[in-house]
């Protein structure tokens, strides 16, 4: 199981110790690696409406507003 570092330890590896616990979550290039964030991790309120996609939906979907 990947940790974080410990200061004042982990002499000569706390890059690569940093690195396993970072590839966790994240891809090569410093992005979120799929289905790492999900609803139980957005806080209430965290989005706002125009961040939101005001774009159509596709075929199939069903799409609501609270309006």
């Amino acid at each position: 199981m990947a940790r974080l570092p410990i200061p004042g330890s982990d002499t000569g590896a706390w890059g690569q110790i940093l690195n396993d616990y970072l590839a966790e979550s994240h891809n090569g290039d410093g992005t979120l690696k799929a289905n790492v964030v999900d609803t139980n991790a957005v806080q209430n309120a965290a989005i706002t409406q125009s961040k939101l996609s005001s774009g159509a939906g596709n075929a199939g979907q069903v799409l609501g507003t609270d309006g």
